[in-house]
């Protein structure tokens, strides 16, 4: 589900966001010379880059970081998004990153599963980064896991992937 962006409820999303907006200025999306890791340095655990291609489109983890990783149980770096589980989950997150690129600009979703009898919830930011010609050849993520436990995380993934 798209939720507003910049809504105050998640403080590492809405820094991120205000860093990546100041860094666009006026363009659709700031390019990746225009951002400087050590600036948000305090955020890069929840911080993952995907480097896109286009035709077909396809995302790339660049780099992931360790606050994402501990909740997938794994280390996407340099694996394509096809390596998410369960298919379900893997087609959520790629539509939710192609919105992003076709229509180039920030989107914050919230995603829901069940799991132990609980409601868990997680949000997501994807901003889109572009090359000197104005086309999306990168996506920065970032992810608020403040309320969701990683071993529910994978276990709701597991049970997911078994009813596929």
């Amino acid at each position: 589900m798209e939720i507003p962006l910049d809504s105050g409820e998640h403080p590492v999303l809405d820094g991120v966001y205000r860093y990546w907006n100041m860094k666009r200025g006026k363009k659709s999306a700031p390019r990746r010379a225009d951002i400087d890791p050590l600036e948000f340095h305090l955020f890069l655990p929840y911080v993952c880059l995907l480097d896109v291609t286009l035709e077909p489109l396809e995302f790339r983890y660049r780099l992931c970081g360790t606050a994402v990783c501990n909740l997938l149980g794994m280390d996407p770096t340099g694996k394509p998004l096809d390596i998410l589980t369960p298919l379900v989950f893997k087609n959520m997150v790629y539509e939710n990153y192609a919105q992003s690129v076709r229509e180039c600009r920030a989107i914050q979703h919230r995603v829901h599963f069940f799991e132990g009898g609980e409601n868990q919830t997680y949000s997501r930011l994807t901003l889109p980064i572009v090359d000197v010609d104005g086309d999306v050849k990168m996506l920065m993520t970032v992810g608020n896991f403040d309320q969701c436990d990683p071993y529910d995380f994978h276990e709701s993934f597991r049970e997911m992937s078994r009813s596929e």
